[in-house]
């Protein structure tokens, strides 16, 4: 009867650990609490960028633009900063100095497909037909 080695018959993480792990230095856990909002948190959790506001209110994230609701506190906004925080959920806050701003998306990458597109010959067709309903 033949017998495996021992280090054969290990998957690879336990492989790994027993190679390269090492002993804890101090015994006792030393993870502290986090005394923090779960809003707090998520705003620390998550990816932020600087965005430049350009004339017409308008900023790049994404190969998508950017559109800020034109508001007073907008308005002063041309040629200046804004933070845009991306959260882990998929969703896009911009913020200047703590404030959020409302925002509309427009994806620059939109694609019309070639069935959508009607020949100018049946246009006046189609025209025509809607005209009769």
């Amino acid at each position: 009867m033949l017998r495996a080695n021992s280090s054969q018959a290990k998957g690879p993480v336990e492989r790994f650990n027993a190679k390269f792990s090492a002993p804890h230095a101090r015994p006792e856990n030393l993870h502290r609490e986090i005394n923090l909002s779960r809003k707090a948190l998520r705003d620390i959790l998550c990816r932020r960028e600087m965005r430049y506001v350009g004339l017409q209110l308008t900023l790049s994230w994404k190969r998508r633009m950017l559109i800020l609701e034109r508001k007073a506190l907008t308005d002063g906004l041309v040629g200046k900063y804004v933070e845009i925080f991306d959260f882990a959920d998929g969703s896009v806050e911009v913020r200047h100095k703590g404030v959020s701003l409302r925002y509309r998306c427009f994806d620059k990458e939109q694609r019309v497909e070639q069935g959508v597109i009607v020949e100018n010959k049946l246009l006046s067709k189609a025209l025509a037909w809607v005209a009769e309903q």
